[in-house]
């Protein structure tokens, strides 16, 4: 990272250029998730849609970016890099464009679908330039810069969202992302001189129909299941036609000699290892995160922007760990800080499982950082532990399938919670709480009881991470000894 100058296949660049160019690039997209959502009430009322349809603008980006990811391993040989990066910046300055000057829902919907694909194509690709372009013993400090940019982005989103909506017109949201979209686009013109190895191979149509309707039935249904419940026949058709297909994906992946995407990385167990932990440690974070502004706003009844800003320090510590757990990783490797990390995770989720309508903000705030802190010592290390063990020229298949999983385990986290939420709601007993209670303190009581369930449902995903961890790690730092001793 200190070196200005390197060389690559024989071409030399700048490499700390180039990692501002890519991670620009990357938080302008990534910021875009998250940018909308506060946005939602004003453009409900000025379109005159519903909730369950304006939610779409979300759904249909994640949907199709989950879809994209897949097919990213394939375009990343196929395509030289700067030429891919260039592409995914237009599809998604396209979007922008047809979302603002876009006069109904049908254009702004058609606008977040580009932005989707652009999303779902920029995330594997700068991970596997980064990882390519720096070795072993660096990789963790320069993840931990992307890991900067993939806390900070969507933390900064509704935040910023809140400001402009309060001055602006909705659709200046748009606007903002294009000066960084154009000096990315720049930047890349004049610094992006090296490429990862190509691959020249023929598209298998049949596994790119496979992977879109699988990976899109699943998520579909997974993102169904938080509105409708895990039990409704809409639900069960579409997770049984997602598995279904997705298993003759694996199959087809598995015999053929250009698959879509190369399942072969899963024979090193390292790289297994980590996605089944950075899948479950997504499940913790992201499903939290999704039900702890609804709290904030029902039962404190803050405004969007201040929730937005009583969580924005733990994602600011989080951004700004990262580069430093980069570092420590270098140093020390994935197997002390990754359950160091999930320890502090639990420790930061627990206390929410006794939260009260009168728990204090700063309280909130302060474990809300705790858990973040211990997640930068998790997502990035455990990421980069896995690609670690890959050969290069598999590195692109190996940030693809992790990409993909991660979405999948993303979704699925914020749809249980929610689920659980819900369902727990109109389950609990209005008639077990004390006869001398008022209607309101009934409704706020019931309220928070299910909060603290659905909380405590994330500490025990955290708790399952954290076991598998010191149970893996055990397991390999056993194996380590006993080839030092034959050896």
């Amino acid at each position: 990272m200190n070196k200005n100058k390197e060389t690559y296949d024989g071409v030399r660049y700048n490499r700390s250029a180039l990692m501002v160019v890519i991670l620009l690039g990357a938080f302008c997209i990534i910021m875009n998730q998250t940018l909308l959502i506060t946005a939602y009430p004003t453009i409900m009322k000025d379109l005159n849609i519903s909730l369950s349809t304006v939610q779409w603008l979300t759904t249909l980006f994640l949907l199709v970016s989950g879809i994209t990811i897949p097919l990213s391993a394939y375009l990343m040989k196929q395509i030289k890099s700067k030429y891919l990066f260039l592409t995914a910046l237009n599809l998604f300055l396209m979007g922008v464009l047809i979302c603002y000057f876009g006069p109904t829902f049908k254009y702004l919907l058609f606008g977040r679908l580009l932005q989707g694909i652009a999303s779902g194509i920029m995330l594997p690709l700068i991970q596997t330039i980064v990882l390519t372009l720096f070795q072993k013993n660096e990789r963790g400090t320069a993840m931990g810069f992307v890991g900067l940019v993939v806390a900070l982005a969507p933390a900064i989103g509704p935040t910023l969202s809140g400001y402009i909506i309060t001055y602006f017109n909705w659709k200046t949201l748009f606007l903002i992302t294009i000066p960084l979209i154009l000096l990315s686009e720049i930047g890349a013109l004049l610094f992006f001189k090296v490429s990862i190895p190509l691959k020249q191979s023929k598209l298998d149509i049949p596994s790119v129909f496979l992977s879109i309707i699988g990976f899109g039935s699943l998520l579909y249904s997974i993102s169904l299941a938080s509105t409708k419940g895990w039990l409704s026949k809409e639900v069960i058709v579409l997770l049984f036609i997602g598995c279904a297909v997705i298993i003759s994906f694996i199959v087809r992946e598995l015999k053929i000699s250009n698959p879509l995407l190369n399942l072969k990385v899963f024979s090193y167990s390292t790289f297994s290892v980590s996605v089944f932990l950075s899948a479950i440690s997504y499940i913790a974070l992201l499903g939290f995160e999704s039900i702890l502004p609804d709290y904030i706003q029902k039962v404190h009844l803050e405004s969007p922007i201040d929730s937005g800003l009583i969580l924005l320090p733990g994602s600011i510590v989080m951004g700004l760990m990262n580069p430093v757990t980069g570092k420590l990783f270098d140093r020390f490797g994935g197997r002390f800080l990754i359950p160091i990390g999930l320890t502090l995770l639990s420790l930061g989720t627990f206390p929410f499982l006794f939260i009260t309508e009168t728990t204090p903000i700063l309280f909130i705030a302060i474990f809300y950082a705790i858990r973040l802190l211990g997640i930068s010592m998790v997502l990035m290390p455990v990421t980069t532990t896995g690609m670690n063990a890959l050969p290069n020229d598999m590195i692109s298949n190996g940030t693809a399938t992790n990409n993909t999983l991660r979405q999948i385990a993303s979704s699925f986290g914020t749809a249980v919670l929610v689920t659980f939420l819900s369902s727990h709601a109109q389950a609990t007993p209005t008639q077990s709480l004390a006869i001398g209670s008022s209607t309101l303190a009934i409704k706020e009581s019931l309220e928070v009881t299910d909060y603290r369930h659905a909380f405590a449902m994330a500490f025990v995903f955290c708790i399952v991470a954290l076991i598998s961890s010191l149970i893996i790690f055990r397991k390999k730092g056993s194996n380590t000894k006993k080839r030092e001793k034959k050896e």
